[in-house]
């Protein structure tokens, strides 16, 4: 049976490009058959090659007409009615013809190179994917070849019925013609081209034996801060860390190339979660990785939750990804403000550390590290003296340091993220308060930071990593190549975006796939020991447990050679660091 008309009427002035379908609709683009089913997304309408110029007059006009809107009784007479004669439409109740490029005072005037339909179109998140292209034969202003290719990947939804259809049998033929038989000048197509018959003959083969990569390319998108004041820490070094992945990987996986894309959320949240969007649906991305700040995190584990794509974070620190948010989808990585805190303040409390003061940023980031920071303090004996919460980037910190040194507490809790972490901490270096015999413990801060700080006014600072470039020949070797291409030392961050793409392949290899959840799932079989990690396993919460290090900076006397800024004072296990999986996450079992 051929498809060969839309049987149900367009709703709307315009197909909903991004949007999703809301009837059954059979119609006919050109010649083509296309059938879009309830609830597919509408991804794009793109063409090529050259038609005789009448025809590609309107058929130029119909590809930029669904995109732009236009009466849907002009729509149908293109593509409906297959009325070749039919006024070009305009765009936006112009005058123009939506493809100026076509001359109508000379239909003869041969066409540009321009765009024939081709129809992406998605029904489900994870289900059906189909293309429509064209190949030329030996003359390309007359004969055309039509192929289509569908993949069925692990659907979620049933076969739609219109694929169950029966092959059409008859050639695809020039609109207008009817079921004459096309002769001479007038014949479009070679052939007999029984499109459906090689749609559902492609579908049965890949749900027998489903494709081993989705769409030929397994596609890593690197979503951070390029020009913001996260870019240091994560930014371009992020991106070239996980092309550095990739290289050392081959560049292939599974015999198809491995490609990374890159995107600027500038640390907004909306703009986070529509590159996501974007990339998901459209760009067919795989795996994003990165993504600083917890709110931009957070939004975007609602898209890869909502697309069943795969997201590993690094740079966001909230708890709330394995916790109640938790998600099968959504992979942390480095750290979260449990490890650091409890880290930080557990370890420092053994050495002696028993009274404290915090400088909290005022915002949920700041709480929760002072919140878990001081149940650990007081848990293991110690006191809890008082804090204050500057708001984010307050640009004159004395009054509140001034506060804190003034409490005579032995540790002041820096419990903030950048800026005002290292201004609290450069501030406190003017005042003294290192050599008034107090210590400042830096609940985040990375080796960029110290290196902006410089040692004289980090000196003595403790602090909590999860990668330190100088630890052993592993981490030398790894880094210096880093540096190489970079020239600064990586951040734990940056450290962990290689890490996490080089496990994310290597699950891919032996899955045999890069289906989200059997790939997530290969990845928690095996332990994570490589540079980045000492005793790392992603845990069922989809956190990448591992062992952390409780750091002091060297004074400059100590240091010997360029970013020799850290002793390691002792190791944190992961067990301790990170404690046992929060029982709101649902992936936990009870």
């Amino acid at each position: 049976m051929q498809v060969s008309a839309m049987r149900q009427q367009i709703r709307r002035t315009k197909l909903p490009f991004g949007g999703f379908a809301e009837d059954h609709v059979e119609l006919d683009v050109a010649g083509a058959p296309i059938a879009i089913v309830p609830g597919t997304r509408i991804e794009g309408l793109l063409a090529h090659f050259w038609f005789k110029p009448k025809f590609a007059q309107n058929l130029h006009g119909v590809a930029a007409d669904l995109d732009s809107g236009a009466q849907s009784r002009k729509l149908r007479g293109l593509l409906v009615d297959r009325n070749l004669d039919a006024d070009p439409p305009e765009r936006r109740g112009g005058r123009q013809p939506a493809h100026a490029g076509a001359d109508n005072r000379n239909p003869e005037r041969p066409c540009h190179r321009f765009t024939f339909p081709k129809i992406v179109w998605r029904a489900s998140d994870r289900a059906l994917v189909a293309q429509l292209s064209t190949k030329s034969s030996a003359d390309l202003t007359e004969r055309y070849r039509i192929t289509g290719a569908v993949r069925y990947k692990d659907a979620l939804t049933p076969t739609p019925k219109w694929l169950q259809k029966k092959p059409i049998r008859r050639g695809l033929r020039e609109p207008g013609q009817g079921n004459k038989s096309p002769t001479g000048e007038d014949l479009m197509f070679a052939r007999r081209l029984p499109l459906l018959a090689t749609l559902a003959a492609a579908m049965l083969a890949s749900t027998s034996a489903p494709a081993q990569i989705s769409d030929d390319v397994v596609k890593i998108g690197v979503l951070t801060d390029m020009n913001g004041p996260a870019s240091t820490p994560t930014g371009q070094g992020s991106v070239t860390a996980a092309q550095m992945a990739v290289d050392d990987f081959g560049g292939k996986v599974l015999g198809k190339p491995i490609s990374v894309v890159v995107g600027d959320h500038q640390l907004k949240a909306d703009v986070g979660a529509a590159i996501a969007r974007r990339w998901y649906d459209v760009e067919q991305v795989d795996l994003i990785v990165d993504v600083p700040v917890s709110a931009v995190g957070l939004a975007v584990q609602n898209i890869a939750n909502e697309k069943k794509r795969l997201f590993i974070t690094h740079s966001t620190g909230s708890a709330d990804f394995h916790g109640k948010f938790c998600s099968p989808y959504a992979i942390q990585w480095v750290f979260d403000t449990h490890a650091l805190a409890v880290g930080t303040a557990q370890a420092v409390v053994k050495r002696g550390g028993d009274s404290w003061f915090f400088i909290t940023d005022d915002y949920a980031f700041g709480h929760a590290l002072e919140r878990d920071a001081s149940a650990v303090v007081t848990a293991n004996g110690g006191k809890v003296l008082g804090s204050v919460r500057p708001p984010l980037a307050t640009p004159d910190l004395s009054s509140f340091v001034l506060q804190a040194q003034s409490s005579k507490a032995k540790i002041i809790g820096i419990a903030a993220g950048p800026p005002n972490n290292m201004n609290e901490i450069k501030t406190g270096s003017e005042f003294g308060v290192f050599k008034g015999g107090q210590q400042m413990a830096a609940l985040l801060a990375l080796i960029t930071d110290i290196h902006s700080l410089g040692l004289p006014a980090a000196q003595g600072l403790l602090l909590t990593t999860s990668f330190y470039w100088d630890m052993d020949d592993k981490t030398r070797e790894w880094s210096k190549r880093y540096f190489a291409k970079m020239n600064r030392m990586p951040t734990m961050w940056q450290a962990g975006v290689y890490s996490s793409v080089m496990h994310y392949l290597n699950a891919i290899k032996e899955a045999g796939t890069d289906d989200p959840l059997k790939v997530a799932a290969k990845m928690r079989e095996k332990p994570i020991e490589d540079f980045f990690a000492r005793n790392g396993r992603l845990r069922e919460d989809n956190l990448m447990v591992h062992d952390l290090w409780l750091v002091q900076v060297k004074s400059p006397e100590e240091s010997k050679y360029p970013w020799d800024y850290y002793k390691i004072l002792t190791t944190i296990s992961g067990t301790d660091a990170f404690g046992p999986p929060n029982p709101d996450c649902p992936l936990v079992k009870k």
